[in-house]
Parts: C-alpha cells; structure tokens; sequence
C-alpha cells in the first residue's frame, strides 16, 4: 500500500463461480459440465424476459418490436426494477462476487468505510456481517429507489443509507479508510473524474477496491442473453450489455484512468 492511495482491481466472468477448477474429479469439471452449459443457456433465454422489465420498467411483448435504447436508459432504475432486482439477480449472479469482494477488504483494519453504488444493498449487508460492529459504513447510490428498497431489506445493524453522486461526492476529504464498488464504475460518465473524487474522500494509505466484469465473449451467460435479445428485436437489437456492464475491461484502459484519477494499481 502507498500512502497516496491504493486502487486494487478484479476482472470477473460469470463461470468463475460455477467451476471448480481445483479438482480434477469434481462432477463440475466433467462431462457433466456440457449438461450444465446447456441448461445455462436454456436459463440465460428465460432471462431475456426479466432483462427486458428490469431494464425498461415494462413487461415487452415479444413481438420483435423495437425497444428504445441508449446510453441514458442504461442507468435508469426505478419502478419495480430495484425489488425484481434484489430478488431475482442478487441471487443469481451479484451474491458471490459480494462475498469475494469483501473478503479482500476483511483483512485490513479500517474504521470508516465508503461504498459506491450500492444498489440494493448486497454488499453493504456482506460489509456488515464481516467487519466489526466498530467500523462505520455509508452505502451510497445515484438511485434513490435502489436504496430505498435497500433500506427496507435492512441490515443487521445500523447504517448509514445515503443519496450521492459518484461524479462528486458529498464527503470531505480524507474521510474514508476504504471505498468499495461492485459492478458500479463501469456505469460512471467519466471514470477518471469519479476515480479523483474516491481518492480525494481516502485518507492516506486508503485502499479503493472494486470489481468489473470480463468483455462479454468471456461470460457465456451474458453472451447468451444478449444473442437471444438480438433475435427477438432483430431492428433494434439490445446492445446494453455488451455496451456498459461488459464494457470496461481493457486493463490499461482502467490503469490509465485510475493513474488520471491519482491511484496506483494493483491487478488481481
């Protein structure tokens, strides 16, 4: 760690979780898993559906209309989104990134920590069950109705649910030991100016930890998703995935705006 701060990054794909890949016998890792990729797929088609509301805030007729899209409705969440959200994909692919997330911060000793595009709450809960009643935590979101429902799942014990911009947070300097973000930077409008703004609020030794998704090739799942969506709106394909959640992942690209924003890097 460096006193002027610290960024360390994860690169994910979907089928990190789903293989073992430390045992040459697990049923995982063998002819079965041709089964399971079958299924998957079967699993990512069914998806399309819940895609589509979660993501427009309406349930389309499959009809191959076309739907709107652009790089504004990426970050829009509000209606039923947060509560389709929390129940159906926090499960099925946000929880054990959560986990890994913070197990890498667990080892350190912060007492104040700062979490950036929280969404409904599933790593602000996994901060509370692993670090001490004593550390302070701020979960942040630009969606008032994500943490809304967040405030509502609740947590095990207090604390604090607050309304922000990444852009430019409501913080002093300094404030800050650690800041976490799951899956949120990619959303960000300028990455190197919301980087500066997470530097400016740690202190000196702080540590910035966060995690992206692979490019969309590498995550079957995703891929499959966004191949079904595209026959079903051959006109007007949805291109959301590929664009934004997978869409920032070259590492010198994330170096080079981490540095902008005053970090160095740490790859793991």
């Amino acid at each position: 760690m460096v006193a002027r701060g610290e960024g360390t990054f994860h690169k994910r794909s979907f089928e990190e979780r789903m293989v073992c890949r430390t045992s040459s016998t697990c049923w995982l890792c063998g002819p079965r898993w041709q089964q399971i990729r079958v299924f998957l797929q079967a699993l990512a088609r069914l998806f399309v559906q819940l895609l589509i509301e979660l993501h427009y805030g309406v349930r389309a007729q499959l009809n191959r209309e076309a739907i709107p899209m652009s790089l504004d409705t990426d970050k829009v969440f509000t209606g039923s989104i947060p509560r389709l959200y929390d129940t159906c994909l926090v499960p099925l692919i946000f929880e054990p990134y959560a986990a890994d997330l913070v197990s890498r911060l667990s080892s350190r000793t912060p007492s104040r920590v700062l979490e950036i595009a929280a969404g409904t709450g599933v790593v602000t809960r996994a901060l509370v069950s692993v670090l001490p009643a004593s550390v302070s935590i701020i979960a942040t979101d630009l969606n008032q109705a994500m943490l809304d429902h967040a405030s509502m799942v609740g947590t095990k014990r207090a604390i604090e649910w607050r309304q922000a911009d990444a852009m430019q947070l409501p913080f002093q300097d300094g404030t800050f030991d650690a800041v976490v973000c799951q899956f949120g930077v990619m959303f960000f409008p300028e990455k190197s100016k919301a980087f500066s703004e997470v530097r400016r609020v740690l202190r000196p030794g702080g540590v910035f930890i966060f995690n992206v998704w692979d490019r969309i090739k590498e995550n079957e799942f995703a891929d499959t998703v966004t191949t079904a969506l595209e026959s079903l709106f051959p006109k007007n394909p949805s291109r959301f995935l590929a664009r934004t959640p997978h869409g920032y992942h070259d590492h010198r690209t994330i170096e080079q705006d981490l540095a902008h924003g005053g970090f160095t890097v740490s790859f793991r």
